[in-house]
This record gives structure tokens, sequence and C-alpha cells, in this order.
């Protein structure tokens, strides 16, 4: 009878607990995204937050970076304020958290506003584009008309004919009511044919339609 030895050095063997390693950096990383204060009043004060007159000067990328900074600044902030009410202390920084938060709200403002001149010239470069393509086919079209029609072939309308068609219609019709309504004044007064003594302007077109 063979003995599995390697089952009994499981069994004896001691568990190993694995430490974690040490985090990389030191204390001066931390300042990083916190530089928490006792008392911040015997610092100099900070400067004011960001105009839209001085964001709308700076480039999309300048802009971009500086977010990230106000982004930045408002985590430690942020952060000291966490600390202040941990410690039950007094927190120093909420002129400066303002002026951050002021300096974003601007900076978004700025953005949103490059964004809609942006999108009204794209409308405008695509409503140019469309006009352009649309009379390269009212062309294309009439020149196909024409070579149609010199070989006797009835060729199809153009929008523009189609339109001028359609109001030439229109206008025979109206012609041919405003007649037809003052037939019909001329007979009622003639006394030709009886109307009723109701009847108004528009009864009149009415029946002109009929």
């Amino acid at each position: 009878m063979s003995v599995n030895w390697h089952y009994f050095k499981a069994m004896n063997r001691r568990p190993t607990t694995t430490i974690p390693k040490a985090a990389t950096g030191n204390i001066k990383d931390l300042y990083g995204f916190t530089n928490y204060k006792a008392d911040t009043r015997q610092y100099g004060q900070t400067g004011r937050s960001w105009r839209a007159e001085e964001l709308r000067l700076k480039y999309h990328d300048d802009l971009h970076k500086l977010w990230y900074v106000l982004l930045k600044e408002k985590n430690k902030l942020k952060s000291d304020l966490l600390v202040s009410q941990q410690l039950s202390q007094m927190f120093y920084g909420y002129s400066e958290l303002v002026k951050v938060r002021l300096s974003m709200a601007r900076l978004l403002t700025v953005v949103n506003e490059r964004k809609k001149v942006r999108n009204e010239y794209r409308k405008h470069l695509e409503d140019e584009y469309i006009a352009k393509k649309k009379a390269e086919e009212q062309e294309a079209l009439a020149a196909e008309g024409d070579r149609l029609r010199e070989k006797g072939i009835k060729a199809p309308l153009t929008d523009a004919q189609t339109k001028e068609l359609l109001i030439k219609k229109s206008a025979a019709k109206q012609e041919a009511l405003k007649n037809a309504l003052e037939m019909i004044k001329d007979a009622s007064e003639k006394q030709d044919i009886t109307t009723a003594p109701t009847l108004n302007e528009g009864d009149l077109k009415l029946l002109s339609t009929t």
C-alpha cells in the first residue's frame, strides 16, 4: 500500500499571509488632492475668478486644460471642507470655492456659446450644399428634358415648370369662379332666376362653385 506523502505535506503546510506592498509616493503627493490647513487666514488672499471676456480670448485646448485645473482645485477645497467638518474646525476656503465654481460656470458658458455658433455654421453649410445639389439636379433634369423634346418624346416636368402649371390652373379656376359669380348676380338682378332673399355674398360664392 502506497502512501500519498504529498497529502500530508499539504496538511502540515502553514497558511501564508500576503502582506500588501506599501503605496508608492510620499506625503508630498497628497498635496495634489488636499492642502488642508487648520487656519488659512495667515496666508495671502487668492486672486479673483476668471471673467467670461478673458475666457473668450483663449483657444479650445487652453480652456480644456483650465477646466481640469479648476476641477482639481475644487476637489482639493472639497476635501479640505470634509476634513474640517470631521475635525469640527472652521473652514476658511469658502471664498476660494465660490471663485472656482464661478470660473467653471463661466467656462461652460463660453464653451456652449462656441458650440452654438459651430452648430449654426454647420447648418448654414449644409443648407448651402443642399441648395447647390438641388440646383444641379434641376439643371440636369432640364437638359434631359430638352434632349427628349428634341427627339419628340414627352419629357417630365421640372419643379419650376410644375409650379408654374399649378399657378396657371389656380388662376384659371379663380377666373372661372369669378365669372360664375358675376353671372349669378346678373341673373338675380334681371330676375331671370329666383334666389332666396337671405342669400349673402358667401352663399353666392358657394353657388358659383357648384
